[in-house]
């Protein structure tokens, strides 16, 4: 008995030590998205971008994404058509917005967007090796990756802020952690808020900036970076 509770004391103070209790200390990600693993967000920074599917590829919604960063994407919503800037916070929500109407397919050969299933199989999960569950949170992990963002879009995510301060970029909680969404454009007391996995697809809402359906926002932090199409999707 005495051998057995030694082991498992030493067991426990190494765990201790590969594990430190920073370590944990990263955003808690909703209930209904709880595949999303910690230790996914922790390695974020570090993740090297898998390969891009040929179903999304193929449609149309990967062809915007390529006019992002090669003749320009034109979001249709008065703006008017341009190219990534290589400053984060406006480019990843250009990217966000040329991926609006997005729809999840019912099988892991069913990302081109253009699908009308309902197996919540999307490109965003796909990438990050989740496919089949719940995915508005990939989606905003995948937007982070696409203008090579750090952990640090996501770990600021759970911090819910004032809603004066809201800002176009910021990270929202949306339902008391049902999903997150990327604020698109603010006028007012309105903004526009573009959701994944929102009734099957990438939406783009608006709401009263004090909308009970809104549990806070996040400030991410944005920085430039350098334009470079991550090859897979070129």
């Amino acid at each position: 008995m005495k051998k057995r509770i030694i082991s498992f004391i030493l067991c426990a103070a190494m765990c201790c030590a590969i594990f430190p209790a920073s370590a944990f200390a990263v955003a808690t990600e909703p209930k209904h998205e709880e595949n999303l693993a910690p230790a996914l967000v922790a390695a974020f920074g570090a993740q090297k971008m898998s390969v891009a599917s040929g179903g999304y590829t193929g449609g149309d919604f990967c062809i915007n994404l390529r006019k992002c960063f090669t003749t320009g994407y034109n979001p249709g919503d008065g703006t008017s058509q341009r190219l990534v800037s290589g400053k984060q916070v406006e480019d990843i929500v250009l990217i966000a917005k040329s991926q609006r109407g997005y729809h999840e397919g019912s099988n892991a050969s069913d990302l081109s967007g253009s699908s009308s299933g309902s197996g919540n199989y999307t490109e965003y999960g796909r990438f990050y090796g989740y496919n089949g569950v719940a995915w508005g949170g990939y989606f905003i992990y995948w937007l982070g990756r696409m203008v090579k963002c750090s952990q640090n879009l996501f770990t600021l995510a759970t911090k819910a802020y004032n809603s004066s301060d809201v800002r176009v970029g910021d990270i929202v909680i949306m339902r008391n952690g049902e999903n997150r969404g990327i604020v698109s454009r603010i006028s007012g007391g309105t903004i526009w808020i573009i959701e994944g996995n929102y009734s099957d697809k990438v939406m783009e809402t608006s709401y009263s900036i004090t909308s009970s359906k809104i549990t806070g926002y996040a400030h991410p932090a944005y920085g430039n970076w350098d334009k470079q199409l991550y090859s897979d999707y070129a």
